[in-house]
């Protein structure tokens, strides 16, 4: 997947990349960045242009798209319930792609960052106990119909849990250096707006599914926001194949596809890629502080 970082113009400095209210999963500030990765998945042989992040100050609104995108594509894409947890994963797969797209375009565009470190870390202490993100995953977890408990609480777990305790020390430090968005008692970045959405019917979609055999349906909306809602409530309704899966093409009609997701059985979420990776990035219940 060709990608090339570039020195982004920032908002209303002419930016060419602007997106219709209908192509974007939530506000601009934070999901101007979506679009284009969508279209990176679904076309990876072109070249596609992606910021090159410059930290410098406090954090401005290339700095929550930045990281807004990342988030959300472990979260939606993957499927990864507990970012944390599937970054931890990854780490000790040493950051390689694995042959799957999306963990090429998360390393290309995301990884080559200098804070990805502290983002990492970011991650693993919040959970999902956090803002728009503990809201998503409640709403979720009830549709899904899977075993979700504890989703919104905070993680039992230490930073030395993560990769040890050098590399936790080594990620304090960068934080404590160069980033102002890390504190703990604060949500900066306020991340969490592109799986933000309220429990509303089911919007005006159509789900095209073949016969049983095929096991291939598509489901077309007419606007991006709450897509991953639309696809939990229309997947509900497909017949039960069992022990095998149907493989819904998500398309916008204003943006395009979104890819082709299925639904674990084990997680009742909907993903992309490979069930192993999906499962990478899920929540520990005997980890979370339930109370919390």
């Amino acid at each position: 997947m060709p990608i090339e970082l570039v020195e982004w113009p920032e908002p209303g400095e002419d930016d060419p990349r602007e997106w219709a209210p209908q192509q974007l999963v939530g506000p601009m500030e934070w999901c101007r960045l979506i679009p284009r990765l969508h279209h990176a998945l679904a076309n990876p042989e072109a070249t596609w242009s992606f910021p090159k992040l410059r930290h410098n100050g406090q954090p401005e609104p290339m700095v929550y798209a930045y990281w807004e995108g990342a988030l959300y594509l472990m979260q939606t894409i993957l499927g990864w319930s507990d970012p944390g947890r599937g970054l931890q994963w990854w780490y000790e797969q040493d950051l390689k792609d694995l042959g799957d797209q999306r963990l090429a375009l998360l390393r290309t565009v995301w990884t080559t960052d200098p804070d990805f470190d502290v983002f990492a870390a970011w991650c693993w202490e919040r959970g999902t106990s956090y803002g728009c993100r503990g809201a998503f995953w409640a709403l979720v977890g009830k549709l899904a119909g899977a075993d979700q408990r504890g989703i919104r609480g905070r993680p039992r777990r230490g930073g030395a849990d993560f990769l040890g305790e050098e590399w936790w020390t080594a990620a304090q430090r960068r934080a404590e250096a160069s980033v102002h968005w890390y504190g703990t008692s604060s949500e900066d970045l306020h991340l969490g707006h592109s799986m933000q959405f309220d429990e509303e019917p089911r919007r005006t979609n159509e789900l095209i599914r073949s016969d049983r055999g095929a096991r291939r349906a598509v489901l077309m909306l007419d606007e991006a926001r709450g897509w991953y809602r639309q696809l939990l409530l229309s997947g509900a309704t497909l017949p039960d194949l069992g022990e095998r899966s149907w493989h819904v093409d998500v398309v916008v009609k204003p943006l395009g596809s979104l890819g082709t997701f299925r639904r674990s059985r084990t997680t009742g979420l909907w993903f992309q890629g490979t069930h192993t990776v999906h499962m990478a990035g899920q929540v520990v219940a005997d980890e979370v502080e339930t109370d919390w």
